[in-house]
């Protein structure tokens, strides 16, 4: 991976995703479907992130061993989406660096990688299909882990 995106990755993912997303909003404009979608994607890796954290947070303190598999399991599932983006990412890395190489680093580096995840034909079936697996993961997790990861939250972890 290239120095730009394993810095970029280890950014947090609000930040990461907001930098996708303002690419296509200074491009596009804020109300146009490609904005709208990229909107979209922030908001589903933001909330992908944040559940996976939940469940790495609870999963230490899981007494049932099936609850505690299924947890998991699902955390594993969720880093093979976050994968799933980080060749995504690749993806997207040559026409950033085009930009870069022509001087035009900052908003043009963003609407590069806007456009190339939502524009090019291959990279939007991609991500059309990320965004299909983020959101039956997300239905996954509100129906199997979301109240016993409230209620285990909602208990004082040990000291």
């Amino acid at each position: 991976m290239s120095p730009f995106f394993s810095s970029a990755w280890s950014l947090t993912p609000t930040l990461l995703a907001s930098g996708f997303m303002t690419g296509p909003f200074y491009h596009y404009g804020p109300s146009t479907p490609v904005s709208e979608l990229a909107g979209e994607v922030w908001l589903l890796l933001i909330k992908l992130s944040g559940q996976i954290k939940r469940c790495d947070e609870v999963i230490p303190r899981m007494r049932n061993e099936a609850d505690e598999e299924m947890v998991e399991e699902l955390v594993d599932t969720g880093g093979r989406l976050v994968n799933k983006f980080r060749k995504a990412l690749k993806a997207c890395e040559k026409p950033m660096l085009q930009t870069i190489s022509v001087g035009k680093l900052g908003e043009q580096t963003g609407v590069e990688f806007g456009k190339t995840m939502i524009d090019e034909e291959n990279e939007w079936k991609k991500t059309e299909r990320w965004m299909h697996s983020i959101r039956l993961w997300n239905l996954r997790f509100d129906a199997n882990c979301e109240e016993m990861i409230r209620n285990l939250l909602a208990v004082k972890a040990p000291t």
